[in-house]
């Protein structure tokens, strides 16, 4: 009711009448993506699974569509990251833990499952779900961004609470030895 004018208060509504009507297909949905790109995250982490593919004939092209929920996805999730930079580092150092204590540690330490943009994703796809409207989709996904960038730093710190009290203790600086890239010798002088 305090929108600027009566074009964004209308949007605004049609919005929240869409969403109140198909909560429980967000929620459903919502909850499906996530687990999705969870186990997604969890299997290209596994020793043997390959993160890129390997032949030409593997390579498959992503549709527009998809680009687009990828771009949104990863602007949510740079509206979450600012608000929780702290507790994202965090529970990276766990995340690290969790791959040594399951053999992962020479795997990329920067795949945190529940990094912003995983749940972005969801997000994204949760909001097609409920709207096929371009107007109430993207002011479902700036109003979900400015709820979730708020209560993010306190869902990520009960993350790390858990761990910790698990036992688990974050995984310490270490230091990575990256082999030379395969390509053109470089000369010295």
């Amino acid at each position: 009711l305090s929108a600027s004018n009566v074009f964004l208060r209308d949007s605004l509504l049609a919005a929240q009448f869409e969403l109140n009507h198909k909560s429980a297909l967000f929620s459903e949905t919502f909850a499906q993506i996530a687990d999705e790109r969870v186990r997604k995250e969890l299997r290209l982490d596994t020793p043997g699974a390959s993160a890129s593919p390997t032949h030409w004939d593997t390579v498959s092209l992503v549709d527009h569509h998809e680009l687009e929920v990828q771009v949104s996805a990863e602007r949510f999730g740079q509206v979450l990251s600012s608000g929780c930079e702290w507790e994202l580092r965090e529970l990276d150092g766990f995340v690290g833990a969790l791959r040594s204590a399951a053999g992962l540690a020479g795997q990329d330490t920067g795949r945190n499952p529940l990094r912003p943009e995983t749940i972005g994703y969801a997000v994204t796809r949760a909001i097609e779900a409920v709207s096929d409207r371009p107007d109430v989709r993207r002011i479902l996904e700036s109003e979900f961004a400015r709820s979730f960038s708020a209560a993010m730093p306190k869902v990520y710190a009960g993350v790390i609470a858990d761990l910790r009290a698990a036992g688990l203790q974050p995984a310490g600086m270490t230091v990575r030895i990256q082999a030379e890239p395969a390509g053109p010798a470089r000369a010295h002088m």
